[in-house]
């Protein structure tokens, strides 16, 4: 017996293949860059998913930013970086391997609550690269509305990222939808063009 296979069939089982769940995605909880004298800058992340693997070289979502903190040795500096402090022409590069591990490509990261203007207690500009990290802040001065101005720069030293993988993600690519298409119509159609030869053979 001679078992054949027509084109309809052949692009249903290859659409069907493809279609199969790819390597789950990356979800990034935590980046974590260092510096010099103590310092050190984290980045918190929300659950945002990072696919098809690998991914990249590409930027990571800086809406996905959830909080920022730092351990700063520099005295006198009491203000709280906020998400809404981040400045255009920030970005941060990442690139996550076939085993899921992610590194830093480069990254720049602009903040400020009142870039050029430092005329108070609280107003700050943070400006870091993957090289240094720069400060400029005003300290108390004996009046909330004064500003000790105060500036400091560190070397970045080292970075460490924390993530995991995103489970039960399937990746289907647009040709593997449009494959899968081709492949159902072709199907039904010979499915149908054998009912109506069985309904003329009555």
């Amino acid at each position: 017996m001679q078992v054949t296979f027509n084109k309809q069939f052949i692009f249903l089982l290859i659409s069907l293949t493809l279609s199969l769940p790819l390597k789950a995605g990356v979800i990034i909880d935590t980046i974590t860059v260092y510096y010099n004298r103590g310092t050190s800058l984290t980045l918190n992340f929300d659950d945002t998913i990072y696919q098809p693997i690998p991914y990249g070289p590409g930027d990571l979502q800086l809406s996905s930013i959830s909080s920022i903190s730092g351990i700063f040795t520099t005295p006198g500096f009491a203000s709280t970086i906020q998400i809404e402090d981040l400045q255009g022409g920030s970005y941060i590069g990442i690139y996550i391997d076939d085993l899921l591990n992610v590194s830093l490509t480069s990254f720049y990261l602009n903040y400020a609550n009142n870039e050029g203007f430092l005329a108070k207690y609280l107003d700050y500009y943070l400006s870091t690269s993957d090289s240094s990290l720069y400060l400029e802040y005003c300290s108390y001065n004996g009046s909330p509305d004064t500003c000790g101005f105060q500036s400091e720069t560190w070397s970045m030293t080292d970075y460490t990222v924390s993530s995991r993988e995103a489970n039960n993600v399937s990746v289907n690519e647009p040709t593997t939808l449009i494959l899968l298409a081709l492949g159902l119509f072709g199907l039904v159609w010979r499915m149908r063009g054998g009912l109506t030869g069985m309904e003329g053979a009555h």
